[in-house]
């Protein structure tokens, strides 16, 4: 099952570069690019705490409600310091102009605080010895995103892309959480 999780990444990583690049304008690419990249940089802070917790969660399984708290304090706080820090990138790297790839990464930092709150519980099932719901995410994400960005992509550009993975994030989260048994 983690063969089969680690093959869906790549394809979300970098299907909306494509849609961007084949269906739009490459100038668009590098302004979501970099949106990607702060979203990304911001979901990579939070996996460290979520690598120690997978620790203490699987030889103490009371330390997840401890631990639930916190994650979710700071989860918040890296949202805020997501459209914070990416506005001033935005500025700094592209000034005004980039700033149009803005509400592209609200949707994205939403996205992030909705993944973080799933995926604590994703993460305790997965300790639990069912992987199930972690490869469900994957599979039905890659599923979701592919056609909502095709279909949102037409109507609303960039920002389709952004809102197809805000709502495949959502979707595929319910659809885990509902598949865990």
């Amino acid at each position: 099952l983690s063969f089969l999780s680690s093959l869906t990444s790549p394809i979300y990583r970098y299907l909306d570069r494509f849609i961007l690049g084949f269906f739009g304008n490459v100038g668009d690419v590098s302004g979501f690019v970099l949106i990607r990249r702060i979203d990304n940089f911001i979901r990579q802070v939070l996996n460290a705490p979520l690598s120690i917790a997978v620790i203490n969660i699987s030889s103490n399984p009371n330390y997840f409600y401890k631990f639930f708290k916190k994650y979710l304090i700071f989860s918040f706080f890296l949202f805020i310091s997501e459209l914070i820090l990416g506005y001033l990138l935005l500025i700094i790297i592209g000034g005004k102009t980039f700033l149009k790839f803005y509400f592209s990464l609200i949707l994205f930092s939403f996205a992030f605080l909705i993944s973080a709150i799933f995926s604590i519980f994703i993460l305790k099932e997965r300790v639990s010895n069912n992987p199930k719901p972690f490869l469900i995410f994957n599979t039905s994400f890659v599923i979701f995103y592919f056609i909502l960005s095709i279909m949102l992509f037409k109507f609303f550009g960039y920002n389709g892309i952004a809102l197809s993975f805000l709502l495949s994030t959502i979707i595929s989260n319910l659809i885990s959480i509902c598949f865990k048994i």
